[in-house]
């Protein structure tokens, strides 16, 4: 009776699709400050309204972030490298970022971020994605 109730309970999980995505963020100038994982699941809420987010602190070059219980679906992941910890990408007058930042699939915008299909990637088992970070 156990092992019969042990399978339906691993079926049930592979049957609703809750998957895990594990994120490496390469390319951290400085080991201070503190990353913002923002994961996004449509285009209407893309970098707005994230479907899940994270914020931890930085104490190397790079760092792993592992995200659970992901519906099967498409997801854009953004990160921002807030070196000074005041909650935001800062920019400098132009409107040009001066902290480090990164998008799924490595996107980049020419005149503004990268758009939700650019960075959209497909979750349907666990994934595991790495964006190194950018900066201007």
């Amino acid at each position: 009776m156990t092992i019969l109730f042990s399978l339906l309970l691993i079926f049930g999980h592979a049957q609703q699709g809750s998957y895990e995505l594990n994120v490496t963020v390469e390319n951290i100038k400085e080991p201070k400050g503190q990353l913002i994982i923002a994961i996004f699941n449509s285009k209407e809420n893309f970098l707005e309204k994230p479907f899940k987010s994270q914020t931890v602190a930085v104490s190397q070059n790079s760092k792993n972030i592992k995200f659970t219980d992901l519906p099967q679906g498409h997801y854009s992941v953004s990160i921002i490298y807030d070196k000074n910890e005041n909650g935001e990408l800062d920019k400098n007058f132009f409107g040009i970022p001066t902290e480090g930042f990164g998008f799924s699939k490595k996107s980049m915008g020419a005149f503004g971020p990268p758009s939700y299909n650019d960075t959209k990637i497909k979750v349907d088992s666990d994934e595991a994605i790495t964006i190194p970070l950018k900066y201007m």
